[in-house]
């Protein structure tokens, strides 16, 4: 099998147990050559990072933002993946490297808002440990799986949630006709704490109501948290996704007044194309804090604090019966290849194969990682 685009043939990793001491030449391997046929390429040899090396000469060495942590793999990634491998900060770099300013500004938030060590710990080394996975395909594609922290305000992990919850909605085949009801509450300049409190305190009495119980088989719902930034308020909305029978739009307005005592904003419609109301909704699962949180110390902080512990998602009735968070079985069609911070180290030594990767893991595979562990604060 070869790469696209090279002359270079892409050979099944082949683990050991450690690199040379720093300074050393590689060993010659033609088992992990991935330039044989191209003499002036050099051969990279694809093994385990040595750690051992002085820290100052260590490339593995972590930065504070990235420090050491050992992900345990699940039955999703392939047996072969050996996840004890030591982490490496260029692991870390390529998977956040677009939204590396915001990130950091995240992990200060989390800092300050009182996270735990362990929750910042998973959002620090998210990505630190990483495989490289290729399809036995003529023109192969490429992926990662690594190590995640599951954190809501990881933009990576974020967006491998909300596409393996719009798989798993679009697996559902309701047996009655599906709506869309969405619930405001009144913008305020109160923290978003309250705000949030509040509108799941009147969501629960919502659900609690007889009439509204019973027109409801079974559903899902998505938070969206938006932000005014003239006059510093959050606007908090639910939008809810039922299978069950008609409900009047005007009842629900007032039955929401009733119960939020200043809010009567909703929206109720029948949905006539299931895969597009799903993916529309599923993409709140993924946006990050919008820019006029993040930008300010202040109203980031209160996002943080705001949004810790909350559920981006939530099931009810019949519907708690389906995992969405369920992940796909693909154990089967994907090949080891090498460590990530291999491919990196060897393209970056000039190794047109690698470089080839690179690049294909830039395009498909950043958009499609896999993550292996780690769970929402």
């Amino acid at each position: 099998m070869h790469i696209p685009g090279t002359s270079s043939p892409l050979l099944p990793y082949a683990p050991r147990p450690h690199c040379p001491p720093a300074g050393a030449d590689p060993p010659k391997s033609p088992e992990h050559d991935l330039s044989q046929g191209s003499p002036s390429i050099p051969a990279p040899v694809f093994c385990v990072p040595n750690c051992d090396t002085p820290e100052s000469d260590n490339p593995c060495r972590l930065t504070s933002l990235d420090p050491d942590e050992t992900p345990a793999p699940t039955d999703a990634v392939p047996s072969s993946c050996d996840f004890s491998i030591p982490p490496a900060a260029e692991n870390v770099a390529f998977r956040h490297s677009g939204w590396a300013r915001m990130r950091d500004r995240i992990h200060l938030a989390l800092q300050r808002s009182g996270a735990s060590d362990s929750s910042i710990s998973r959002f620090e080394t998210c990505g630190s440990v990483a495989w490289v996975l290729t399809t036995d395909d003529e023109q192969p594609r490429y992926r990662i799986v690594c190590n995640g922290c599951r954190n809501r305000h990881c933009l990576p992990c974020q967006k491998e949630r909300r596409d393996r919850v719009l798989s798993n909605l679009k697996s559902i085949e309701p047996h009655h006709p599906l709506r869309l009801m969405t619930l405001t509450l009144r913008a305020t300049t109160a923290p978003l704490t309250e705000r949030l409190d509040y509108l799941f305190s009147c969501w629960h009495t919502l659900r609690g109501l007889k009439w509204f119980r019973t027109s409801m088989i079974g559903g899902c719902y998505f938070l969206e948290v938006t932000r005014n930034v003239k006059i510093g308020s959050w606007h908090t909305h639910l939008h809810v996704i039922w299978e069950g029978s008609f409900i009047s739009q005007q009842k629900l307005r007032e039955q929401w007044l009733a119960i939020t005592g200043d809010s009567f904003i909703v929206d109720v419609r029948f949905i006539r194309d299931t895969a597009g109301a799903i993916s529309y909704l599923a993409k709140y699962l993924g946006k990050p804090a919008p820019a006029s949180v993040a930008d300010d110390d202040a109203t980031l902080l209160d996002y943080v604090m705001g949004m810790r512990g909350r559920r981006l998602l939530g099931v009810f009735g019949d519907w708690r019966t389906y995992n969405l968070l369920k992940l796909p079985d693909s154990r089967g069609s994907w090949l080891v290849v090498a460590p990530l911070q291999s491919i990196l180290r060897a393209a970056a030594a000039g190794d047109v194969s690698c470089s080839r990767i690179l690049e294909l893991l830039n395009g498909y595979a950043k958009a499609h990682t896999a993550y292996i562990h780690g769970s929402d604060p």
